[in-house]
């Protein structure tokens, strides 16, 4: 098991944007083996939030595979957040997990252009939402979406991922409105999907799929 501490929560955070510690960390990592403990160690000391940032991220990339193996640790981080804790852990196992560096590193290089339009937009706001209580409240439901996330079926990633990475920047800004539009995004979602599946039986991924790509 691994298990590092986070610093303590700062009613603001005064630090480099993720989208700029991101863009380094594609260089810095000049090994040619990438594991999920080397994501984890490069942010660790920015919190459990931080670490959501990256696997919210990973999750959202239609790369096959990539959404369950961000997934795992995007649900043991959630829970960790739902506890109320602020070390961060994940099991050895997944820890010396082997990601395939060229499509993790290009993945993370796709999304940032999205995190730095984001990163923008973010500010202290709605502080109550984010008090030890509400986190908590948050933290679960991020679990769900996490579950939701990791399944390998199209159309079920995407959008929980995205709505995973607002309360992810939220959390690391302080920023209420992006928690609680994160949570809308990703369990409203999950909502309409499984309603669809229950109501509509196997089709409903395609006219899921067919309300998506028209709302583009």
């Amino acid at each position: 098991m691994t298990s590092v501490t986070a610093p303590p929560k700062d009613p603001v955070v005064h630090a480099r944007p993720l989208s700029e510690i991101l863009d380094q960390l594609r260089y810095n990592l000049s090994s040619d083996i990438l594991t999920t403990g080397m994501l984890v160690k490069a942010l660790h000391e920015r919190g459990i939030g931080a670490l959501m940032v990256l696997f919210a991220l990973l999750i959202m990339i239609p790369i096959p595979g990539l959404n369950t193996l961000s997934g795992i640790p995007l649900v043991l981080l959630s829970a960790q957040q739902a506890l109320g804790r602020h070390t961060v852990w994940l099991p050895r196992q997944i820890m010396d997990k082997s990601l395939n560096r060229k499509d993790t590193l290009d993945a993370i290089a796709k999304i940032l252009p999205l995190l730095r339009k984001l990163e923008l937009v973010l500010r202290p706001r709605m502080i109550w939402v984010t008090t030890a209580g509400k986190a908590r409240l948050f933290g679960a439901m991020s679990i769900v979406m996490s579950l939701f996330a990791s399944i390998p079926i199209p159309l079920t990633h995407t959008v929980p991922g995205f709505g995973l990475l607002l309360i992810s920047l939220g959390t690391t800004q302080r920023d209420g409105l992006a928690i609680v539009a994160g949570a809308a995004i990703g369990i409203g979602y999950i909502v309409l999907v499984v309603g669809a599946i229950a109501i509509l039986g196997p089709h409903a991924f395609e006219i899921i799929h067919n309300m998506v790509t028209h709302a583009k």
